[in-house]
């Protein structure tokens, strides 16, 4: 099947506005771009109602996430996108924790025409 730039540049879309729908902590933007019941998914509400946790004990919260892709492959519906690092800096009031992770895998799916994030295959 031929793969088309159209593919992956919806593709780097998905992640770039699921990275930006997490940092605006519009957490059902956020869950729109997943898989419904996919862990990506759960993993997205756990980290809701960590902050809204967290927003008990602090009068700001902020969130920068971002994901820096290094290369995306599309095998028919199915896509895998290998990244450089991501970063989650989360701040609440003067107090902020970093975390960069180094490579990683993010998994879609097309679906009715649209990218999801997904489990990995076989998961």
């Amino acid at each position: 099947m031929t793969t088309t730039v159209s593919d992956e540049t919806q593709i780097s879309n998905v992640v770039q506005n699921y990275c930006s729908a997490i940092s605006n902590q519009d957490w059902d933007r956020a869950k729109s771009y997943c898989v419904y019941d996919s862990q990506i998914y759960f993993d997205t509400c756990a980290l809701e109602e960590q902050v809204n946790n967290l927003s008990q004990h602090a009068s700001t919260i902020t969130i920068s996430y971002s994901i820096t892709i290094s290369n995306i492959e599309i095998n028919a519906d199915y896509a895998e996108v290998s990244l450089r690092r991501k970063t989650l800096i989360i701040t609440m009031d003067d107090y902020s924790q970093r975390h960069d992770i180094p490579g990683g895998i993010i998994y879609l799916q097309k679906i009715d025409n649209s990218w999801k994030i997904c489990d990995p295959p076989g998961y």
